[in-house]
Order: structure tokens, then sequence, then C-alpha cells
């Protein structure tokens, strides 16, 4: 295995550079946009919310390789355009990702407990205060853990950008093994990769989800 991670480091750090970039790009993206439509979805619920929510249960039900798929292929045919399989990447799972975020903040946002509500009114505290103070501070630690566990399937599935040509860790693996056929080095190195990065994370969302949640059952 070591003797393969040196002969094809070149390839090995090729994939690994453009499936973080991909990665953070995905991340930052959908993160961003996510929440600023999560907040627009649950002050305007019965539109953009109903919408948004609508979104998130078809998109639920759609294979992330089915959207590449569709998106590179037909659609560019279609359109007669030529979007490079990166960008087309970035689109997809940005836009899967954020939808997701949007659907947990819209959540978090009208399911905060109506105590608090009641005891910044009871406290004379402003609209502004109450929403800088309070509001976003309590529903960030109740988020953190719930999105990271996304942003961990969104790195879990890039692997199937390679399936529309993205030059991604998975695919370089690929063509590694076509040459030397050693799939059980090869794929136990990704198996080993991903281990490294996801177990960590997925730990410390559990322990965040654990430790921040405000919503349980015995304020409900």
């Amino acid at each position: 295995m070591i003797d393969i991670l040196v002969t094809y480091k070149e390839a090995f750090l090729s994939g690994l550079s453009i499936t973080l970039k991909l990665c953070i790009l995905v991340w930052v993206i959908g993160i961003v946009l996510g929440s600023i439509l999560g907040m627009i979805s649950a002050k305007f619920n019965n539109t953009i919310g109903l919408l948004s929510k609508i979104t998130s249960i078809v998109i639920s039900g759609i294979p992330i390789i089915v959207l590449l798929y569709w998106f590179y292929y037909p659609i560019q045919q279609e359109l007669k355009i030529d979007i490079p399989a990166f960008n087309v990447a970035v689109f997809v799972f940005s836009f899967v990702n954020m939808i997701m975020v949007a659907d947990l903040v819209s959540n978090a946002i009208k399911n905060l407990p109506l105590k608090y509500i009641l005891s910044a009114r009871v406290s004379g505290l402003s609209n502004k205060t109450f929403v800088t103070k309070i509001q976003i501070p309590l529903i960030f630690k109740q988020l953190i853990g719930p999105v990271l566990i996304v942003q961990i399937s969104m790195l879990l599935n890039s692997i199937y950008a390679s399936l529309i040509n993205v030059n991604d860790i998975f695919r370089q693996i690929q063509r590694i093994n076509a040459i030397v056929y050693k799939p059980i080095e090869l794929y136990s190195t990704l198996a080993i990769f991903f281990i490294l990065i996801t177990v960590p994370l997925t730990l410390f969302a559990a322990h965040l989800k654990k430790k921040y949640s405000i919503i349980n059952s015995e304020e409900l």
C-alpha cells in the first residue's frame, strides 16, 4: 500500500485536492445560502416556507447520483451548453446541501420554545436584542450538530462526482487500480481516508447535538 501511495502520489494528491475543494465549496455555499433561505422560510411560512418544504421533500426522494446525471447530460444537451463536470457537481451538491440546511434552520426557528419568547417580552427586551442575544445563539447551538452531520453526508456523497468525470480521489483510485490492479489495498486506503475524517466529525456532531439541544422532552 505504501509503495503504491509513493509511486502514484501525484495522482492521489491531485484527487484529494479536488475532493477537498469540492467539499469546501459545497459546505460554504450550502450553509450560507441554506441559513438565509431557512430564515426567510420561517418568516414567510405560508409562501416561501411551503415551497422550500415541498422542495425538501422532493429532493430527499431523489438520489444525488440521479441529479448529477440529470444536470450533466440531458439538461446541458437540451440547453446546448457545456458546463465543466466539477461546476455541475458543485451546483448539485450545494443545492441539496442548501435545501437540507434551510429545512433545519426553518424548523429550529419555528420550534423555538415559547417560554424564551415570553421571558424576553416580560423582561422588556427589544426585538433586535432578543434576536441577536437569545434567538440566534440558541438556534446556533441547536443546529451545529445536525448541520455538521449533513456536511459529513455531503463529503461521503462526493464520490459520486467521479461518475460525471470529476477527477476526485475516487476516480484517481479507479485509474490507479486499472494499472496495478490492487483493489484491496487501494479501496482500503480510500476507506481509511474517509474514516479518519468522518468518524471524529460524527462523534463530535453527536456530542454537540446532545449537549446543545434546547428542544427535549422536558421542555415540550
